[in-house]
């Protein structure tokens, strides 16, 4: 008849007893970590960082002249002085334009702008046709366009007329020195330039972003070009983020 043997039985079998009786057992014993070498130490770099310049005294930070902003840090007119009556007693170059019929007018009336003496025109903003001096050059040696032209011109007109003297947005350059405000105006400037290939529709659309620029009307004057597989995906979800790629 066999017998099962027990769980100590198998365990005695695998027990040297002498290891036993010698306080030892032969169990495999536990790996020791490998002993430190000087290579390991922790090594710490010192790094000569100078320091910075000491700050002078409080009475004379106090006496130091206060620089304030004026209109001429802001001139963008290339034919302006920057002096006023007391330095320059002469009258400024104003341009007597009855009708403003073209975009060599505008040139014109930016030109006539001075920083110090001539500020406005018959009640609109002289400094933001000096802005525009730049980008509406580039439209006029533009060729043709003349319909596209003339309603620049009217776009043009139509917000700086509309710069206002009592509603302001307080954060422009315009605000700043009691000039009509034009970022009031809350219209919408969507535009849509078609034509056939070759007729310029690239080069307007980054003329016109510098115009609204130099109006204030943007931060910025970046042009970015989309194409119709920059926006529109093949997977359902997909549109939404491919556009807001484009416009961040």
């Amino acid at each position: 008849m066999q017998t099962r043997k027990r769980s100590s039985d198998h365990l005695g079998e695998n027990i040297d007893n002498k290891r036993i009786r010698n306080g030892k057992n032969n169990f495999p014993r536990r790996p020791r970590p490998p002993k430190k070498d000087d290579d390991d130490d922790i090594l710490f770099i010192r790094f000569n960082i100078p320091l910075p310049p000491p700050q002078p005294p409080l009475e004379e930070i106090e006496d130091l002249p206060l620089v304030v902003p004026s209109l001429k840090d802001y001139c963008k007119n290339p034919l302006c002085d920057h002096k006023g009556f007391d330095e320059n007693p002469n009258e400024p170059n104003i341009m007597s334009i009855t009708e403003i019929k073209s975009i060599n007018d505008i040139i014109n009336l930016g030109l006539s702008y001075n920083c110090q003496k001539n500020l406005l025109y018959h009640g609109m903003n002289l400094r933001i046709f000096a802005n525009l001096i730049g980008p509406l050059t580039e439209l006029s040696a533009m060729v043709g366009m003349n319909g596209v032209k003339e309603q620049m011109i009217n776009q043009i007109l139509f917000f700086v007329q509309n710069g206002s003297m009592d509603k302001r947005c307080g954060k422009c350059v315009d605000c700043k020195f009691n000039l009509p405000c034009i970022n009031t105006n809350k219209d919408m400037l969507h535009t849509v330039i078609s034509g056939p290939p070759g007729v310029g529709k690239t080069e307007l659309g980054k003329i016109l972003g510098k115009v609204y620029k130099e109006m204030g009307i943007l931060s910025k004057g970046t042009f970015k070009l989309a194409s119709r597989s920059d926006l529109i995906a093949g997977y359902l979800g997909q549109t939404a983020i491919k556009t807001q790629k484009v416009i961040n």
